[in-house]
């Protein structure tokens, strides 16, 4: 039986080798990104699909590849955040919400492990960059013509019309947007196709407004300003101020001419209170829609809830059961009627395994800066996006938050290291 079975696989084995396994491996790489945006289910499975393909190699090469995924501290770093997380699983109450949880995490176990191991050149990396970056503007503008053209709509709503169409929060796909903007950006300074990258990022940057997020702009500032520190490092002071100055006037310029940033940042301004029992007593009488003060009162509910729970918290899948607990404490109107999340990764993960919980994403994230600083490149750019919008949103709450964590962090380590390889 083993024998019968065996030769069909050597067979098919010397099939993919003559078609070229990385051949392969790129088309799956091309269709997770084109998937990404778009649709949920197409892209778990192609997240099947790559894991299954792992494993279908010969001795050799997956022993290969696993003597590189034990020595990687990426790979280690996700791994250990997942198997703490299901450490939490074993105590919660909610088994069908820790199992959610799980499972939504499972990119964790194998992106990093798949990306790190399979060989792939670095001009099928930059020309899967490329394609990202074309593929997303490609998105917006479908969008926008949809929304335009069909549904008869104003621009000002294209958060709320993205989500619908395509079920994929604005942070996400900002995210991608100021990826590709520095993607075009480094493309400029190396002097290829100038005009067209200056089109594409500009056009990037104008679908990077509509959205509204001013986070995202905070990214693209950082990773700007990071990005003409390195390339002016040799020289003035007086030059690199200059360049930074116009970072900050050009981003600045940008939020100004955004109808909708201005409108949220001045609701928020003219009706955010800073005392903290004002905003208790505002939020338990009314449903009050500041973002601000929402936050605060999550992050009261969030800290109630480690200081009752501070060694191992309530459970993979009790976390939500126990803010909505707490919610009804404090009579958080908003908070109960939307079932808030602890919109704080860091929160969040403690809320869930306790001390464990909180170091595991704490080592995630000092990990994941620490190998991008030295190339202050595009991984760093994707680290910092993380960690800053860790702070404010539970970031992996949603498949589309621990793909791209999953996804961009390892492909990036492996295209600049990969670089530097060449280089020396």
């Amino acid at each position: 039986m083993l024998g019968t079975l065996k030769r069909p696989m050597i067979s098919f084995l010397k099939n993919i080798s003559k078609i070229k396994r990385e051949q392969i491996y790129f088309l799956f790489l091309i269709i997770f990104i084109i998937t990404y945006p778009i649709t949920y289910n197409s892209n778990s499975q192609i997240l099947i699909a790559m894991s299954i393909f792992f494993f279908i190699d010969t001795k050799a090469n997956l022993k290969y590849k696993f003597g590189l995924v034990k020595r990687n501290k990426i790979v280690i770093v996700f791994i250990l955040y997942f198997m703490i997380q299901l450490i939490g699983l074993t105590y919660t109450e909610d088994i069908k919400r820790g199992v959610n949880v799980i499972t939504r995490l499972l990119p964790f176990l194998l992106l990093p492990t798949i990306i790190i191991s399979e060989k792939i050149s670095n001009n099928k990396l930059k020309l899967l960059l490329k394609i990202m970056t074309l593929w997303i503007l490609l998105v917006m503008i479908y969008l926008c013509l949809y929304q335009i053209v069909i549904e008869e709509r104003s621009l000002n709503t294209m958060v709320h019309f993205a989500f619908d169409k395509l079920g994929i929060s604005q942070h996400y796909v900002s995210i991608i947007l100021v990826l590709s903007i520095m993607f075009c950006v480094h493309e400029i300074f190396l002097k290829e196709k100038i005009f067209f990258n200056v089109i594409i990022s500009v056009s990037l940057i104008f679908f990077l407004l509509l959205f509204s997020s001013r986070s995202s702009l905070v990214i693209l500032l950082f990773s700007l300003v990071v990005f003409f520190l390195k390339e002016f490092k040799d020289k003035s002071i007086s030059l690199k101020l200059t360049v930074i100055t116009s970072v900050f006037a050009i981003v600045t310029l940008g939020f100004f001419s955004s109808s909708e940033l201005q409108k949220k940042t001045n609701i928020l301004l003219k009706s955010t209170d800073f005392d903290i029992e004002i905003i208790k007593t505002k939020n338990s009488i009314t449903f009050a829609k500041n973002t601000i003060e929402q936050r605060v009162m999550i992050n009261l509910a969030s800290l109630n809830i480690i200081k009752e729970n501070p060694f191992f918290g309530v459970g993979t899948g009790d976390y939500l059961n126990a803010l909505q607990a707490e919610y009804v404490k404090l009579n958080f109107i908003a908070g109960i009627k939307e079932r808030f999340n602890a919109h704080n990764q860091y929160f969040e993960d403690y809320i869930k395994v306790g001390i464990l919980g909180f170091l595991s994403i704490i080592i995630l994230m000092v990990i994941i800066v620490k190998e991008s600083y030295k190339k202050k490149s595009y991984m760093f750019y994707c680290a910092f996006a993380i960690v800053f919008m860790c702070l404010f949103e539970s970031f992996f709450a949603r498949h589309h938050g621990t793909v791209f964590t999953a996804f961009f962090i390892p492909l990036f380590y492996k295209f600049e290291n990969q670089m530097t390889f060449v280089e020396n």
